[in-house]
């Protein structure tokens, strides 16, 4: 696998760690975590956004209650104050559900939408930690789309994030588990959201 995605241009990147050391602070990147266990992912996961807020970082998780409250607890158990971050504006949490159902029309990302999305993340960076700072982000909408059938709004979702967030001091990272691709159903789908993505990183079975 790692093979296929040099073959493809993309990094592969072996842990959350090396994603963080490896990711241009002053460039827009947007990366990819397919994984097996939930809760290696998330002590994982917590391990990559606590780097990211001791460098300074602001940090935002777009992600279902389960991920968030996964998170919190694991940050907060590693000595930091998510309460007092998230009072800081260093640390926003949105519901996945929430974001869906403000930027899907017909079932399909819709390109503003999404751009004001973008905006409001961007102006909360720089209202909590300066201009010069970067946002570290960790998303699931395109996992939820999956769990929801709705398949065909992954992919535009996807470059559409690429395409507003290239600009922008933003490390993207989204979440997938790896029960969300189906190679008899859907073969084509690990294949087009690895595409869409700088970066891959995977558990060493999952795929």
């Amino acid at each position: 696998m790692p093979l296929d995605h040099a073959l493809a241009k993309r990094l592969f990147v072996p842990s959350l760690t090396s994603l963080f050391a490896v990711a241009d602070p002053e460039a827009g990147r947007h990366a990819v975590q397919f994984y097996t266990n939930d809760r290696a992912f998330l002590d994982d996961l917590a391990g990559f956004l606590g780097l990211a807020l001791h460098r300074g970082d602001s940090v935002a998780v777009v992600g279902t209650d389960v991920t968030r409250a996964g998170i919190a607890q694991r940050l907060n158990g590693g000595g930091w104050d998510v309460a007092g971050a998230s009072a800081e504006g260093r640390y926003v949490a949105l519901d996945a559900g929430d974001a869906l159902s403000q930027l899907l029309q017909d079932g399909r990302p819709d390109a503003e939408s999404l751009a004001e999305i973008v905006d409001a993340l961007d102006r909360s960076r720089v209202a909590a930690t300066g201009s010069q700072s970067r946002l570290t982000i960790f998303g699931e909408m395109s996992a939820v789309l999956i769990q929801n059938g709705n398949y065909e709004a992954v992919s535009r979702l996807e470059r559409l994030w690429t395409d507003l967030t290239t600009a922008l001091p933003f490390v993207t990272l989204c979440g997938y588990p790896i029960q969300c691709f189906n190679p008899k159903e859907r073969p084509e789908l690990f294949a087009s959201v690895s595409a869409e993505h700088w970066a891959v990183c995977h558990a060493h079975d999952a795929y």
